[in-house]
């Protein structure tokens, strides 16, 4: 039977709810402490100091052994500051789903397919890799290597999508001398 309402817990969690109509405290109790686990807010969520089970932030005593609840201490990590900028992420991502296109485009309409690097593309991955380590050590001038990606993405995305038309039309892409 626990088995069963854990289930309906997680299905309920799936669909968003936040809250359970239940006839059985436990099992509220419960989804209402898995909920505020996956939200990490300080307060959702207290424990039992004598079994250390999880339970619903609203109540005061655990209903197993009627014990005084002691509130989560939800650290902060290492990594929970780091983010991109939204607009690096897209832009990164929409180069490589347009490259991945223009890939696929030129396989269907020539059946052949050579990918040659560029020193653009190359030194797009240096700078990119730059704004990860950037933002691991916390640097402060890391907004710089962003922007600088961002336009060495473009550049590069602007520079594959000239050689896949120049490949289209049938002409050589990349000339030889160029790596």
């Amino acid at each position: 039977m626990k088995a069963a309402g854990g289930l309906v817990v997680l299905v309920l969690l799936a669909a968003g709810c936040r809250s359970v109509p239940s006839v059985d405290p436990e099992a509220s109790s419960a989804f209402e402490a898995i909920s505020g686990a996956f939200t990490q807010r300080p307060g959702d969520v207290k424990y039992c100091p004598v079994d250390g089970t999880r339970v619903s932030g609203h109540l005061t005593k655990c209903p197993r052994c009627g014990a005084a609840l002691k509130p989560v201490q939800f650290q902060r990590g290492y990594f929970d500051d780091i983010a991109f900028p939204l607009w690096f992420v897209v832009a990164i991502i929409s180069r490589d789903v347009i490259l991945l296109v223009g890939s696929m485009i030129i396989q269907f309409t020539t059946g052949r397919l050579e990918i040659q690097p560029n020193r653009s593309g190359k030194f797009t991955a240096f700078l990119q890799i730059l704004c990860v380590l950037g933002i691991f050590l916390q640097l402060r001038f890391t907004v710089v290597f962003w922007y600088a990606a961002l336009a060495a993405t473009m550049v590069s995305g602007i520079i594959y999508i000239k050689e896949g038309i120049k490949t289209i039309n049938g002409t050589p892409a990349n000339p030889v001398g160029r790596p």
